[in-house]
């Protein structure tokens, strides 16, 4: 099996600075609320080249051989969300002499990918490079493997899906995903690989629908009273997306559904530019253990509001027992004097930091100092509104999306 004759390569990548006008898509209105994605162009890379398998059996080994590499990303790293957080809102502190306006520095900022604290970019990255050790069974694989982006819960999925590339102007682009496009028997498809939302299954979409496209997958959460069902399938009459279908149910509760949008025809160029960066100011930070099915194991998520009405809630298992513990963030304030009762409560936190600590392979010192550094940042009520205020300003912009 190998690619077709087209190798992937081309001689640059097409940067996509405006869509032309459809039906009910106007340009947003220019100002500095929204010049971070007028300036942050999404790029697109060329097209690629599929796999070819000739038959179910050859594919399915295939499959066999990627699932350990998913398998190995997801147990190994943790998905979080609070380190590089950490780090920009530290430097934005020390830079306040040079940018007083954090929309001016959060332009400028050049997010890392910070080794072993990956979010979804950092993850298909890493994800991306091990699948290279397939190439010497798979030739051409390389050429055939890219990252895509996704637009998550998309209201005007029709409008958003009109034309071969996403409204630029009004998206947010703020997941990442890995794909190989597949030609199977002669029918085409992608293999989707998304360790970044904790998917521990590889997930075949074909264009035909037909098999062996995956079903319907259970998702894993950090809350246990959520469940969340994804169904993924090609966009009908548009080949250029899949369709991401979450439902999700609690108890008493209707069930919500959502479409989210994966765009599959070309790879996506700036996922560090565009979507880590998106990810520094999204409103809601995680920090997760998984195992190797995608099963959270342990972690720590909290919202970004100031501190003295923030909660962070740590969770690990004990001899497969779930433990939860909700802590008021200022607890975690530097210099706080500890009263009999949060001194009682001490004892807690610190057995749920070294739960946590444990199953992550990290020491109970780094939990903690994330924490005291979140509950300080939090803190400062000025960094908190900028923070909310940038974030309302990305909202503003994927609004009619």
């Amino acid at each position: 099996m190998s690619a077709n004759a087209t190798d992937g390569k081309c001689p640059g990548c097409h940067r996509i600075s405006q869509r032309p006008p459809s039906g009910r898509g106007r340009p947003p209105p220019q100002g500095t609320r929204v010049a971070w994605a007028l300036r942050k162009l999404v790029l697109w890379g060329c097209e690629r080249p599929e796999l070819n398998f000739e038959n179910l059996e050859d594919y399915e080994r295939f499959l066999g051989q990627v699932s350990l590499h998913l398998r190995h990303v997801l147990s190994a790293h943790c998905y979080d969300t609070v380190s590089n957080f950490i780090l920009f809102s530290k430097e934005y502190v020390l830079a306040q002499e040079e940018y007083p306006d954090l929309e001016e520095f959060y332009r400028d900022y050049d997010p890392p990918i910070l080794p072993g604290r990956y979010t979804c970019v950092g993850l298909a990255c890493d994800l991306t490079t091990r699948l290279s050790a397939l190439e010497v069974h798979y030739p051409g694989l390389k050429d055939s493997v890219y990252q895509v982006s996704c637009e998550e819960e998309v209201d005007n999925a029709e409008w958003y899906c009109s034309t071969e590339v996403p409204p630029v102007n009004t998206c947010e682009k703020e997941h990442v995903l890995v794909c190989v496009r597949i030609r199977l028997s002669g029918r085409a498809g992608v293999l989707l690989l998304d360790p970044g939302y904790h998917v521990g299954v590889p997930i075949t979409v074909m264009e035909d629908g037909q098999a062996p496209q995956t079903g319907a997958i259970k998702a894993n959460t950090a809350r246990p009273e959520v469940v969340r069902t994804y169904r993924y399938s090609y966009w009908p009459d548009n080949p250029a997306f899949v369709s991401w279908e979450v439902t999700e149910e609690r108890e008493g509760k209707a069930p919500h559904h959502h479409i989210s949008l994966i765009h599959i025809a070309r790879p996506f160029l700036s996922g560090v530019d565009v979507a880590e960066r998106r990810n520094l100011v999204y409103p809601f930070k995680t920090l997760v253990g998984r195992d190797q099915n995608g099963r959270l194991t342990c972690g720590l998520y909290f919202p970004l509001r100031e501190c003295s009405r923030t909660t962070v809630t740590l969770f690990y298992h004990v001899f497969g027992d779930l433990q939860q513990l909700k802590v008021p963030l200022t607890h975690f304030l530097e210099g706080d004097v500890l009263s009999v009762s949060t001194g009682a409560l001490e004892e807690k936190v610190k057995a749920a930091v070294s739960g946590v600590a444990r199953g992550m392979g990290r020491s109970g010192q780094d939990i903690r100092s994330s924490l005291v550094a979140v509950a300080n940042l939090l803190h400062d009520s000025g960094l908190v509104k900028q923070l909310e205020d940038l974030n309302e300003a990305i909202n503003d912009i994927s609004k009619d999306n």
